[in-house]
């Protein structure tokens, strides 16, 4: 199928428009004008999506769009974005090669905050719908655009709302699109000459716990054998020490049946063989913070706290344990991994609000997952696609229930020198990759909802 044809510059220069819009919804941070602002931008710069979707207004900031098909009795498709960017510390402001809110274009890239996470995504759907609009395409299946306002702090607002409204409207999906994992290049090893599309069938959950223990404390002159300090910091090391085991999970054996045969030869004979090799495929994996993610439920002090004077034994002493929990595990099977590992009575374990249980797998042997892999081949006709494993958290958990066809994909190219930018410092976008991802977006449309069935 031929690509979508777009207004290359028209699109770069909305999408620098959209980064100079400080949407942070971070609270230290947040700007009701701006969100307001940003609003009246999309309907300025995009008269033809406004005037054939129905908008309707959620939350306080966030945006829902509805392009009617001509088949009412077809399920509709879901693609999700949000408006939301993180701040920029000023510790870090420094260290920007540009302003991160000018939204500058030099270089063959767009430089600023949300040119990856997530304007891209709005400003790309909006520009792919433009350019079908245009070019007269009709959706036979009714096409809904969900963009929420706080994505970065949960959704509460945004995603948690929209997802509501379709339940009380008894609305479910053929397929649901939202930001994820990406195109890859030189990045997936073994794997040098073509890109590889990850396309997330299920992210990790979430989990974060306070540690805390309680002990008399005193004078530093005579410390006790056990304070409550060398008790937090034992069963921090003790965590340390017992990770969760390596477990291959839906998403990863998916990536194993995909990728195995374009492996080089050692890897190939693993991953034909993973039943067998399994300890061979644990090593690999292993080697890289990324990869051993991808086999076990990760583990990370990130706070520490006790003491408030140096000759004072403290009598609490806490520790904070962020956790993401493997497709296959739960909350529950977590804290009692901390339990049974700490072993110690003593140390109270709080879960902290915003856990979730990790998302559902998608299916990826159905047509709505082959015919993403297609929307991608049309733009990059030597891609490999693969089902994948999303580290992180997206709106698309909000929505759970609502499709069995979930998938978490960003369409544009980054090498392994692009992802320290994500939430980062300099982030950016190289113009031609976006240009590409709002062709992929063009061509995914088209395929979920172009024919009547």
């Amino acid at each position: 199928m031929q690509a979508l044809q777009i207004n290359g510059d028209t699109a770069t220069n909305h999408l620098s428009k959209a980064i100079q819009y400080r949407t942070i919804s971070d609270a230290a941070y947040y700007d009701e004008i701006a969100f307001t602002s940003f609003q009246a931008f999309l309907k300025e710069a995009f008269p033809d999506v406004f005037n054939n979707f129905e908008a309707i207004n959620m939350g306080n900031h966030s945006l829902l769009l509805k392009w009617n098909g001509s088949n009412q009795n077809l399920k509709p498709v879901l693609f999700l974005g949000h408006i939301d960017v993180v701040p920029v510390e000023e510790v870090s402001r420094d260290l920007w090669q540009e302003d991160p809110f000018k939204g500058l274009i030099k270089g063959g890239f767009v430089w600023g905050r949300g040119a990856i996470d997530d304007k891209s995504t709005v400003i790309g759907l909006l520009e792919a719908a433009t350019a079908l609009i245009e070019q007269g395409f009709e959706p036979a299946r009714s096409v809904y655009f969900a963009f929420g306002e706080d994505e970065e702090v949960g959704g509460i607002n945004g995603a948690m709302k929209m997802a509501k409204y379709f339940r009380d409207q008894n609305i479910s999906f053929e397929a649901i699109a939202d930001e994820g994992t990406f195109l890859t290049k030189n990045i997936v090893p073994g794997i040098s000459e073509k890109p590889v599309a990850l396309i997330g069938i299920s992210e990790k959950g979430y989990l974060s716990v306070e540690l805390s223990c309680n002990l008399e404390g005193g004078h530093s002159s005579m410390p006790a054998t056990e304070t409550a300090v060398s008790v937090i910091a034992k069963a921090v090391t003790d965590l340390n020490n017992n990770p969760f085991p390596n477990r291959i999970c839906g998403p990863v054996k998916g990536f194993i049946e995909y990728m195995g045969p374009e492996m080089p030869f050692a890897q190939k004979l693993a991953f034909s063989n993973a039943s067998l090799l399994e300890q061979l495929i644990f090593n690999a994996y292993s080697k890289t913070g990324s990869g051993s993610a991808m086999i076990h439920t990760t583990m990370a002090t990130t706070i520490l706290e006790g003491g408030i004077k140096d000759n004072v034994i403290p009598g609490q002493a806490k520790a904070t344990i962020n956790m993401r929990i493997l497709s296959g595990e739960t909350i529950e099977t977590s804290i009692a991994h901390l339990k049974k590992t700490i072993g110690d009575d003593r140390v109270e374990i709080k879960i902290i609000d915003g856990a979730a249980n990790p998302s559902a797998v998608s299916n990826y042997e159905s047509e709505a997952f082959a015919s993403l892999g297609m929307a991608v081949k049309d733009v990059y006709p030597d891609a490999l696609i693969t089902p994948f494993l999303m580290l992180g958290a997206t709106d698309s958990r909000h929505y759970e229930g609502l499709s069995e066809n979930i998938y978490k994909f960003m369409p544009v190219l980054f090498e392994s020198e692009d992802l320290a930018r994500f939430h980062g410092v300099n982030e950016r976008i190289s113009i031609e990759n976006y240009k590409k991802a709002i062709q992929i977006y063009g061509q995914c449309i088209v395929r979920w909802c172009g024919k009547t069935q």
